[in-house]
């Protein structure tokens, strides 16, 4: 969307005056904090870890179901966060293995102790 477009649409649907320069700058700010998501470091613990995936229609040529996964989770402190997001190639279901995002790892140790031979990082 271009800066334009968003300005219209917080006017007709909430009646708000921003001007290009604010959407832009505020634009920017956001792909900042963006780029430096992924590489922020992670807590050593997360007590509870929610892994699931919506299909959403991508065009990419032609248009398919792609599952989009989220991993979600709880911190000790109990707040939410958000591990990551990432798109899936078509037809993964239920059967799919690989849960990190390409060849890239999250680097979570699941398991009971970070001690646990059977602790696998995804």
């Amino acid at each position: 969307m271009t800066t334009g477009e968003v300005q219209a649409h917080l006017s007709e649907v909430y009646g708000a005056g921003v001007s290009r320069q604010t959407i832009s700058t505020i634009t920017d700010k956001v792909l900042e904090g963006t780029a430096e998501w992924p590489n922020r470091p992670l807590d050593a613990v997360y007590p509870v870890i929610f892994i699931g995936a919506i299909h959403v229609k991508i065009r990419d040529g032609a248009v398919a179901d792609r599952p989009i996964y989220v991993a979600l989770a709880v911190t000790v402190e109990g707040r939410r966060d958000i591990l990551g997001l990432w798109a899936g190639e078509g037809g993964e279901g239920a059967k799919q293995r690989s849960l990190s995002p390409g060849s890239q790892t999250v680097g979570l140790r699941l398991g009971s102790s970070p001690l646990d031979p059977t602790t696998s990082v995804i």
